[in-house]
């Protein structure tokens, strides 16, 4: 049969032939691409300045992540440096930009983080514009420790809503296959939680997200095989613990790869031997509520050291 007939009978029982020669290199360009995120607040200080840090640094391999103010001020909230600091994110060198910095750009989406006049107010252009609102950390009031707790909150909420809002796109883009692209070269890379011999205590959860620690490392695995490496969790008895951290990342302690002002923050038990501040007595409970943001970034640093 001449080669023409053979190719028009593959091209009517088999269409698909013809999807699968053109999008395989249209997919591998695409998958070069990042998805451009726009976050927009009032004064661009504080909380888009939180999502776009939060955002690249948990799924930077997909996304870019920008953000702009609707009424940028001169420098970004002392407080909102200050909280993303605490789980290892320095925006330090951050400025305020106004949302026309980007009126020539694309992006696949914008995320409007305050309120906002449509009628007034400028997006740039966007596939897809979503609204949500999270509280404005200018208004809080009282003592600077008060301040900062506020701050901490709108952190935590924010990441939350990003580990929720995007991380279904990461798994996707990986095919969600925990074995899709490791090989015998893969790094190894184990976090280790050391668990108390009680069997009515709950599972650990980070406070953040409220999610199993065992399904963050999981969720942590699929994005970090691409870049060659493999991340397994595990689980000791608290007695063989010689170090104050319940967690470990390659049999160091999670503040070798990210420091924290106050670690005793995250102590899941307020015991009378450290009184929340730390004695120097052995306590492996002083990590057990590492929030999710931490853990993610202590683990990207434990496979990238500087």
């Amino acid at each position: 049969m001449p080669e023409n007939q053979i190719l028009i009978r593959r091209l009517f029982y088999q269409p698909e032939f013809l999807l699968t020669a053109g999008l395989k290199h249209r997919r591998k360009e695409e998958e070069k691409v990042k998805k451009k995120v726009l976050f927009i607040c009032n004064h661009n200080a504080g909380r888009s300045q939180m999502a776009e840090a939060l955002l690249n640094n948990s799924y930077g391999e997909i996304y870019e992540a920008f953000s702009a103010g609707l009424n940028p001020t001169k420098s970004v909230n002392p407080h909102t440096t200050e909280v993303l600091n605490e789980i290892g994110i320095d925006i330090s060198k951050k400025i305020p930009l106004p949302v026309s910095e980007y009126q020539d750009k694309k992006f696949e989406r914008v995320v409007i983080t305050c309120d906002y006049n449509p009628d007034e107010d400028e997006i740039p252009d966007s596939e897809e514009i979503t609204e949500k609102i999270f509280p404005d950390p200018y208004l809080f009031s009282g003592s600077d420790d008060e301040i900062l707790t506020g701050f901490r909150r709108v952190r935590d909420e924010i990441n939350e809503w990003i580990n929720k809002e995007f991380s279904g796109e990461v798994k996707m883009s990986n095919g969600n296959n925990e074995n899709n692209t490791c090989n015998n070269k893969c790094r190894s890379i184990t976090v280790t939680v050391f668990v108390p011999d009680d069997p009515v205590k709950p599972p650990f959860r980070c406070p953040d997200t409220g999610r199993l620690l065992s399904e963050v490392v999981k969720d942590i695995n699929i994005i970090m095989k691409n870049q060659g490496f493999e991340i397994k969790y595990g689980e000791r008895p608290e007695d063989e613990n010689t170090t104050k951290s319940l967690l470990l990342i390659d049999n160091r302690p999670i503040e070798d790869f990210v420091p924290l002002p106050n670690p005793a923050k995250y102590c899941g038990i307020a015991c009378t031997d450290c009184g929340g501040k730390g004695s120097g007595t052995p306590c492996s409970r002083i990590y057990e509520n590492i929030p999710e943001s931490v853990l993610r970034l202590a683990v990207k640093k434990a496979a990238n050291p500087t």
